[in-house]
């Protein structure tokens, strides 16, 4: 298990909590156009699915802790991208895992 894995994040505040379920909800609205879709036009695994669904689930936790208050997933930005990579390197993260989240 990485240390990124690891990490324990400090308690959301009540309104936090409020903006988070809405930025899931967005994200769940996303996947569920559009999860089951590979690039290349076939369908993809249901452990693919539930992979990519976990990848991003922590992805919007961390841009929390990280002091992004996201309320859509639509509004995600490249700085937001780039602090998450920044702080998923700093917490000891191999290069190919940082290309596999970021993919």
């Amino acid at each position: 298990m990485t240390t990124w894995a690891r990490t324990t994040h400090r308690p959301m505040t009540a309104g936090q909590e409020q903006l988070y379920r809405k930025l899931l909800s967005s994200l769940d609205a996303v996947l569920s156009r559009n999860t089951d879709k590979r690039v290349n036009g076939n369908v993809s695994s249901e452990r693919t699915q539930q992979l990519q669904r976990t990848v991003l689930i922590g992805m919007c936790r961390r841009l929390y802790h990280l002091g992004f208050q996201l309320i859509q997933i639509n509004n995600l930005s490249e700085n937001h991208i780039t602090a998450l990579v920044q702080d998923w390197h700093n917490h000891g993260l191999k290069n190919k895992t940082l290309e596999n989240y970021v993919s």
